[in-house]
């Protein structure tokens, strides 16, 4: 057990905490390594609970429809393999672009 009290433990400075964060600053305070999504199961079925919805035109949906006939898939499946896959890809993508020291840029 420690001899230093709770308010004197929360007041201590951790040295190896400081260089983390200071390295954050000359980075842009962004690190690319940590990914929101990471917390998830990429596997999981989607929550009924949380809906997305999406506007397709007759022309957009017919072709979704028709390739999860094809597939013998769901519309649901058939969208939800694209965005990931397209999300995906354009992740890699931004993350291979330079940003600017403030870590925006935008």
């Amino acid at each position: 057990m420690s001899d230093r009290s709770d308010e004197e433990q929360k007041n201590t400075f951790d040295a190896s905490k400081a260089r983390l964060f200071a390295s954050g600053a000359k980075t842009g305070g962004t690190n690319v390594d940590v990914r929101p999504w990471d917390r998830f199961d990429p596997k999981a079925k989607p929550d009924p609970k949380k809906p997305f919805s999406i506007r397709l035109n007759d022309y957009d949906r017919a072709m979704v429809k028709q390739l999860a006939t094809w597939r013998d898939t769901s519309v649901q499946q058939v969208i939800s393999k694209m965005i990931r896959d397209t999300t995906e890809s354009e992740i890699e993508k931004e993350k291979r672009k330079p940003r600017a020291a403030d870590g925006g840029g935008r």
